[in-house]
């Protein structure tokens, strides 16, 4: 786990590294501003800030976890996000126990960052980042013996998922975005009350549809 864990925060250290290098070798405003090779793409206000607020869902082999999303802007491209929802899953047989289902609630926070297109008033583009959620989950589980079952039980968790994500985000007009992306991390259960249950390494598809609630200079 150390070890899978390391590569997602070296993965995001990379991002960032990347992002500083593009936007130092190529010119581009990453707020979204067009260079003077554009001049006819719209421009956006110096220093403006971004902030959103959404509803975003993601997919991963045994559950679901959709939320309310919120997001802000902070430096040249760079933005911090949260956001609150609930997790919904059944891990089958593919848990520690035979039949492993249940939900939770939670949320979380993390970094992305953007490299728009020019013209777009910096929302669409590129873009990549890494977040950490935290999950209050109860599980139902059962075992099974020659197809009966002949043990059942209740387990809560406190469940900690880091991970690292890449996607595009789509603008429609200057107040809509949509923005599918990939993510991989690590479901670890941090705190255990009964019998154990599954946790490993994660692999999600999203997508998040956001208003931009705030367009204006500092």
């Amino acid at each position: 786990m150390r070890i899978f864990l390391s590569i997602c925060l070296m993965l995001g250290l990379a991002a960032s590294a990347l992002a500083y290098g593009v936007q130092a070798g190529s010119g581009i405003t990453l707020e979204g501003a067009p260079t003077a090779a554009s001049p006819s793409a719209p421009q956006a206000p110096k220093d403006t800030v971004y902030g959103y607020w959404g509803i975003e869902m993601q997919v991963y082999p045994t559950g679901l976890l959709p939320g309310i999303h919120w997001e802000r802007g902070f430096g040249r491209g760079h933005h911090v996000h949260a956001r609150i929802g609930v997790n919904l899953f059944d891990h089958r047989d593919l848990g520690e126990q035979d039949n492993e289902r249940g939900w939770g609630w939670g949320g979380g926070a993390g970094w992305r960052w953007y490299l728009p297109r020019q013209g777009t008033y910096g929302q669409q583009g590129w873009l990549t980042g890494a977040r950490v959620d935290v999950w209050r989950n109860t599980v139902e589980w059962s075992n099974e013996l020659f197809g009966f079952p002949f043990a059942s039980g209740s387990t809560k968790l406190v469940v900690l998922q880091p991970t690292v994500e890449a996607g595009y985000r789509f603008a429609f007009g200057r107040k809509w975005t949509l923005s599918p992306h990939l993510g991989v991390g690590w479901e670890w259960n941090a705190v255990t009350d009964g019998s154990p249950t599954g946790e490993g390494p994660i692999g999600l598809v999203g997508v998040r549809f956001a208003y931009q609630s705030c367009h204006r200079p500092r």
